[in-house]
């Protein structure tokens, strides 16, 4: 299953007759629901202890108003529904909050709050197969911004995959349902812990990841529930290496010079 946006239902419609087919499915109708609606995903995250911080949804300005002073300190809202760092915003007063909920009275969609994560100015993207973290990488937000994705103008470097990080995209993998996926993890320097901030179903993968799903997939058209059980990956990139030909060609000029 790769379907986005107004794709989706009709998407996760075709996915679950296929498996009433008995067609092996990865990344099912369900997984692409969990991981494409932030509050879904925050759900389940919690119920797997990979959650350390509260968020809110709904369409109700006092309750955002309210639990943002509870709060005491700037929060991110984004869309319910989205990718690629669009319709991000920050808001570190009350004040700043009136666009988005201007925002959710015209569209008549909900709000998404979470705290905003004191952070060295990047993230992590941790690309997960099989719920087996293989290749990971940093993206630097653009100079004197916030927003880090690389559709943002964001700056990327290959990320070690030191067991901390490997450890809690994996729990996240699983609590979405993600056989290949990518987790968003933030590096909070306030209190030195990772944080996980989102879960994708449908990343655009690096040549290091295309190499490791190729291989689950071809396990899994042999048999999927075995390859669930049994597969890892072949090689898992854990030491620092600068090679370019680890990110595609046309995202080289991006690569952020250690």
């Amino acid at each position: 299953g790769w379907v986005l946006e107004d794709l989706l239902f009709p998407g996760m419609a075709h996915l679950e007759a296929f498996a009433a087919a008995g067609v092996p499915v990865i990344n099912s109708a369900l997984t692409l629901f969990r991981a494409q609606n932030k509050y879904v995903t925050s759900a389940h995250l919690a119920a797997e202890g990979a959650l350390g911080y509260p968020v809110i949804t709904g369409r109700d300005p006092v309750a955002l108003r309210s639990w943002m002073a509870e709060l005491g300190g700037p929060a991110v809202t984004k869309p319910v529904f989205g990718f690629g760092g669009r319709g991000l915003q920050r808001a570190d007063t009350a004040a700043d909050l009136q666009p988005v909920l201007a925002g959710v009275e015209q569209s008549g969609e909900n709000y998404y709050a979470m705290p905003w994560v004191q952070n060295p100015g990047r993230d992590i993207r941790v690309y997960t197969v099989n719920h087996h973290a293989v290749f990971a990488m940093y993206r630097y937000a653009p100079a004197g911004q916030w927003v880090t994705n690389v559709k943002a103008g964001g700056q990327i470097a290959m990320c070690p995959l030191i067991e901390d990080i490997s450890a809690l995209a994996s729990r996240a993998s699983r609590a979405v349902g993600t056989l290949i996926g990518g987790v968003d993890i933030g590096e909070d320097t306030a209190t030195g812990e990772l944080v996980v901030y989102e879960v994708n179903s449908c990343p655009t993968c690096e040549p290091p990841v295309l190499l490791a799903a190729a291989d689950f997939l071809a396990a899994a058209a042999r048999d999927v529930d075995a390859a669930v059980r049994t597969w890892r990956p072949a090689k898992v990139y854990d030491g620092v290496d600068d090679d370019p030909a680890l990110f595609h060609p046309s995202k080289h000029g991006l690569i952020r010079q250690r």
